[in-house]
């Protein structure tokens, strides 16, 4: 077996074909129309709840990429990578080396970390950037400095890290706003799943 082929295998199995939780995120007040939009979408899980702050839903990635090419209310859509409690950064460092990054992230392109650490022990955002960082580049290369590095439309990968009582890592799941985003069609044939920025967070 090539190792092309073992690739995306793993591909199919951790990502294009597993239900996920995803986020919709949009501006206070739109919730509901958000989920409304969501529900008139043809995905294959029809799961969805409001939250503060936008929509979480349930399914595969082709309904992630649905939700992107059709949501006008939606700003962004996150794709949950995990949820696991770390007191320390140990064991931080020790849940997020068994992620096979390379399956989620695209090799040789910045990566900017957007981390919250509310009501968390890891109370320490760069710190915890830090041990993110560590842990991707032993799986992947990865531009050590980002703002250097970008190209001149100033592509990069994004991932929020949320960090409370629980630890979520999120890595943003489209190319460009979801009112705009034709060309995610081209990203699907170029990687899983990456963001460029198109306001600060």
């Amino acid at each position: 077996m090539s190792n092309r082929s073992a690739f995306e295998k793993r591909l199919k199995r951790h990502i294009v074909g597993r239900v996920r939780e995803y986020f919709a995120a949009t501006a206070p007040g739109l919730e509901p129309l958000c989920r409304q939009e969501l529900q008139s979408l043809p995905l294959t899980v029809q799961e969805s709840r409001t939250c503060p702050g936008g929509v979480i839903f349930q399914g595969r990635l082709v309904d992630c990429f649905m939700a992107n090419l059709h949501l006008r209310t939606a700003n962004r859509i996150l794709m949950r990578i995990d949820t696991f409690k770390a007191t320390r950064f140990q064991e931080l460092e020790k849940k997020l080396s068994e992620w096979p990054w390379e399956l989620f992230l695209q090799p040789l392109q910045a990566i900017d970390f957007h981390v919250s650490a509310k009501k968390s022990k890891l109370y320490h955002t760069d710190a915890i950037a830090d041990r993110f960082r560590s842990s991707i580049t032993g799986r992947i290369s990865i531009p050590q400095q980002e703002g250097s590095s970008r190209n001149q439309r100033g592509d990069s990968q994004h991932i929020l890290f949320v960090s409370s009582t629980t630890a979520s890592p999120f890595p943003w799941t489209a190319a460009v706003p979801t009112f705009t985003s034709g060309a995610l069609k081209r990203l699907a044939r170029k990687r899983p799943c990456g963001k460029r920025r198109r306001r600060p967070f």
